[in-house]
């Protein structure tokens, strides 16, 4: 059967769109003080951290961490996800335009079931006059993503994961 304008074959089911969110993937938080904020989230809250990337050793990344006082992604996670929860520096996502710095909330992350989601599901959003960020992988051990903007500037991210079983190794649950 061709795909109308209208609907699309997702893993065999038609849909108004190309791709089906699974679950909420994860929540990024812009912190001002990330001493204070680790302390909060990892010490208080329970969450524990799977990944501290510092992007001044990654060559292309490390523009990102520039006037950071933090140059860190802290990954952390509740359960056996690799995170679901992720913490950095206010200045990071200024310099990545991620937020304007009035928008605190880093993203939300949907997760679809396949690559072919998230690259036709960025055609669809770019199609629709959404604004697109970016898609690919942007480090080592990212997942396949699309990231886009709703209207009130929110930035939004559907992705398929990357499965990487040493993280569940490393980190206990």
């Amino acid at each position: 059967m061709a795909e109308t304008i209208d609907e699309f074959d997702v893993e065999g089911v038609r849909l108004p769109r190309p791709f089906k969110v699974r679950r909420l993937g994860h929540f990024g938080v812009d912190l001002e003080d990330m001493e204070a904020g680790l302390r909060f989230y990892v010490d208080d809250i329970g969450f524990r951290i799977t990944d501290a990337l510092n992007l001044g050793d990654i060559p292309h990344a490390a523009p990102l961490a520039a006037g950071s006082p933090d140059p860190h992604l802290y990954f952390t996670s509740h359960g056996s996800d690799h995170h679901a929860f992720l913490l950095n520096h206010r200045a990071i996502s200024r310099n990545l335009k991620a937020t304007d710095g009035e928008v605190t909330v880093n993203q939300l992350t949907w997760q679809v079931g396949s690559l072919r989601e998230v690259v036709d599901g960025h055609d669809f959003l770019r199609d629709k006059g959404v604004d697109v960020v970016r898609i690919g992988r942007d480090m080592p051990g990212g997942n396949w993503h699309v990231y886009f903007r709703d209207p009130d500037g929110h930035q939004d991210e559907l992705y398929y994961p990357t499965q990487r079983s040493s993280w569940l190794a490393l980190a206990p649950l």
